[in-house]
């Protein structure tokens, strides 16, 4: 399995796809009518003259030897090429991406450097590819003249001793001279297609990621969700969570709590079933998370994060993503009245049937946010993980989500993975995450009594808040960091 950025997988998609299709569109082809005639033309030689033929043997040496000296070296500086380029599209796929970051930070100049460090790359790896075809053309060209010369030394001496006639000599010079041509297609767009080798390999280690085999539905019993012994790494030597024990019940609202880099979105990853756990087991209903077909899990609990995607298509079509069937449309007006995305959704010209995302109706963070909301309540699941949903919202925006997530929220069973602790009261209980361990766990008073973790991180809290109210509200109140 490969681990690769959004730009690599980019070019796999489109550069290393394109390169393969002309390969295999272009190369396959007049290899194929190159081989045909090189066949035909030694054919006719040793039909013509056996004799004068032996002179070919003397090309072999400089064809064979220099493309295998040539073939190894090659497809590396093939392969490194279309990293390389990849690379290229990376930078300016995160550059374009994060442009207004780039801007407001005054990262520019640096974006450039990077840009210009992967062209460099690029053009090295291309000079070292043209050094390598500087040494290999010519041999080939020595594969027919080499041929052409020895022909001409045994034929001039085969006719002075009558070996030969004068037009079975002339007839051989003429196809050996035919030789160079269809030996030099063959060779050069073999390496064409050596190119195509490449660009398939890299787009076959994006096919190396497990596909999920269909599974049957799997039998529940109720909604309860049940952690035990569960671990999880990236990697050898990575693990970012251990030992996690935790029981939700159905209708339960957990909030997860911590410093950065302590493993609450892993654990909401876990728990709706984006990452499989490396130890233990995570259940729901009593059935493992893993046995559960993708249909059956997403009804059962779905992972709402900070950004959320518009896809390019009508309203209708985001709100239905989630369901095989579309629900009638007086469901989906219902949905987005539930999240107060109405009047937005009636403002457009067709309304459900409006175009929306890139290329048409423009479509504001919190509104995005809001439909994708809206989505959840159309596939309607039981539980929820929601990971700092507002986060990255304005607090005019962020309010207006989170009146929306009260509607979604109703009757569930509810993980929220929070920084901000204004509503950590309203939870059942509060798990306490410290280096992917939950460290604590209880109710708000309970938690604040054992004078612990908790307790340490809501009195920070509570005092950054006091200290100066305005700008914690314009900063949305999140956690100080530990």
């Amino acid at each position: 399995m490969e681990s690769v950025g959004t730009g690599d997988l980019l070019s796999r998609a489109t550069a290393d796809a394109d390169r393969l299709n002309e390969s295999i569109r272009q190369a396959l082809p007049r290899i194929a009518l190159a081989a045909v005639t090189l066949v035909f033309t030694l054919a006719a030689i040793l039909l013509t003259s056996p004799l004068l033929a032996l002179g070919l043997l003397a090309g072999v040496p400089f064809a064979a030897l220099s493309t295998w000296w040539y073939r190894p070296r090659a497809t590396r500086a093939y392969e490194r090429l279309l990293a390389e380029e990849a690379d290229i599209l990376a930078v300016t796929y995160e550059t374009a991406r994060g442009a207004a970051t780039v801007e407001a930070l005054g990262l520019g100049p640096r974006q450039i450097q990077r840009h210009g460090r992967a062209v460099d790359h690029v053009v090295r790896t291309r000079q070292r590819t043209t050094w390598l075809q500087t040494i290999w053309f010519p041999s080939l060209d020595l594969a027919t003249m080499v041929p052409m010369a020895l022909t001409l030394l045994i034929g001039g001496l085969a006719y002075q001793r009558g070996a030969v006639g004068l037009g079975e000599l002339t007839a051989v010079v003429l196809y050996v001279q035919a030789l160079g041509e269809p030996l030099d297609d063959l060779l050069t767009w073999t390496d064409e297609l050596q190119i195509g080798n490449a660009a398939l390999r890299r787009i076959l280690g994006v096919d190396r990621l497990p596909r999920e085999e269909p599974r049957p539905p799997a039998a529940t019993e109720g909604h309860a969700i049940r952690l035990e012994g569960v671990g999880f790494g990236y990697g050898p030597g990575r693990e970012v969570l251990s030992g996690i024990d935790l029981d939700i019940a159905p209708g339960e609202r957990l909030v997860v709590v911590g410093a950065s880099g302590a493993g609450k979105s892993t654990l909401g990853k876990l728990l709706a079933g984006v990452h499989h756990a490396t130890r233990g087991t995570v259940r729901i209903g009593g059935a493992e998370i893993g046995t559960l077909p993708v249909d059956q899990l997403r009804r059962e609990i779905v992972l709402v994060t900070q950004e959320q995607h518009v896809f390019t298509g009508t309203v209708r079509d985001n709100l239905t993503l989630a369901r095989e069937e579309a629900p009638p449309d007086e469901r989906l007006w219902e949905a987005l009245e539930t999240v107060l995305l109405t009047d937005w959704a009636r403002a457009l010209p067709d309304g459900l049937d409006s175009e929306i995302g890139p290329g048409a109706a423009p479509v504001s963070p919190s509104a995005a946010q809001q439909l994708a909301l809206a989505r959840l309540l159309v596939s309607d699941p039981h539980a929820l993980v929601l990971d700092e949903a507002t986060a990255l919202l304005d607090s005019t925006a962020s309010r207006r989500v989170e009146r929306s997530l009260a509607a979604l929220i109703e009757g569930r069973t509810v993980i929220s993975i929070v920084h901000r602790l204004d509503s950590v009261r309203d939870a059942d209980r509060i798990a306490v995450m410290d280096r992917g361990r939950i460290v604590e766990l209880g109710s708000h008073e309970e938690l604040l009594a054992a004078d612990g973790a908790y307790a340490s991180l809501w009195h920070s809290w509570q005092a950054a808040r006091h200290a100066d109210p305005t700008t914690w509200r314009k900063r949305g109140g999140g956690t100080p960091e530990t």
